[in-house]
């Protein structure tokens, strides 16, 4: 499954799922945070332009780059 999201602000991003996390890049400095589909944060980061991969474990989670949110399934 794959996702992507797109800001209308002055920053674009995209989230994508890979095995084992999710790939996030952003065109500017970002705030990333993932949920769990639950609530609880499960992670909050300042990303640099370009692209991070970050690892969680298998489940569904929100993920929220600058102003967007999407919600993927980690596999």
């Amino acid at each position: 499954l794959a996702s992507h999201l797109s800001c209308t602000c002055n920053t674009e991003s995209s989230v994508t799922t890979v095995a084992g996390g999710v790939s996030v890049t952003t065109a500017d400095n970002a705030v990333l945070e993932v949920f769990t589909v639950t609530g609880q944060k499960a992670l909050a980061r300042t990303l640099a332009p370009g692209t991070t991969d970050v690892s969680l474990a298998p489940g569904v989670y929100i993920i929220k780059v600058a102003d967007q949110a999407v919600r993927v399934v980690v596999r």
